[in-house]
């Protein structure tokens, strides 16, 4: 199996909602026509997803990315696009990036980080992954984000995930919260997701 055909293997067991959610989540294939509507920003599809919540709520993830590479470094920008709707309307996009890097990088989704579900039973389904971002030659930690999209709405946890120090002490682990007010349910979900994912490294994709 290639670097990707594993990366895509392992993203496609995570695009999956828990047992017990209402939300019934599927990844496309990789050679499926997408709906009218969809427009990946990056240049490289890396996988779209479809699902169907509460009440015959329907949406997709599209994930994507773009890497470059010039004297000053390379640099890997992430898309990650939320649409709702059965014509489907973009409500959110999230775009990251490393950019002239020079060392080791870092820019991808986690395994089996991502997934689908209505945590706070309002019927809005919620789209969850997480992705690391750094560039760096040493041990240390790299810095990882969690979000959480509902609708237009981004909640989002910025941390580093597991690392060592100078010393080659164990290291990071440690995150603050950001846009979670009032969604006490949505916080609690995200912090034990956060603890669940942090011994998960990021699957890296050629560019």
């Amino acid at each position: 199996m290639t670097h990707r055909s594993l990366f895509v293997a392992l993203l496609v067991t995570a695009g999956v909602a828990h047992a017990e959610s209402p939300v019934k989540a599927q990844r496309l294939a990789t050679d499926a026509k997408l709906p009218a509507g969809i427009k990946p920003s990056g240049k490289r599809v890396i996988a779209v997803w479809s699902y169907t919540g509460p009440k015959n709520s329907q949406g997709h993830l599209v994930l994507s990315s773009t890497t470059s590479s010039s004297k000053a470094g390379e640099t890997r920008k992430l898309f990650a696009q939320l649409y709702t709707g059965a014509k489907p309307k973009q409500v959110r996009q999230v775009q990251d990036a490393v950019t002239n890097c020079k060392l080791d990088m870092t820019a991808s989704f986690v395994d089996g980080s991502i997934a689908f579900d209505d945590v706070d039973g309002d019927d809005k389904v919620e789209a969850s992954f997480a992705y690391d971002l750094g560039c760096d030659a040493t041990e240390r930690p790299t810095p990882r984000k969690l979000l959480v999209l509902e609708g237009a709405a981004k909640h989002i946890i910025r941390g580093n995930g597991r690392g060592k120090d100078l010393d080659g002490n164990p290291t990071g682990g440690d995150y603050k919260s950001e846009g979670f007010k009032g969604e006490d349910a949505l916080a609690t979900w995200a912090n034990g997701r956060w603890a669940e994912l942090l011994d998960t490294a990021a699957v890296n994709v050629d560019p």
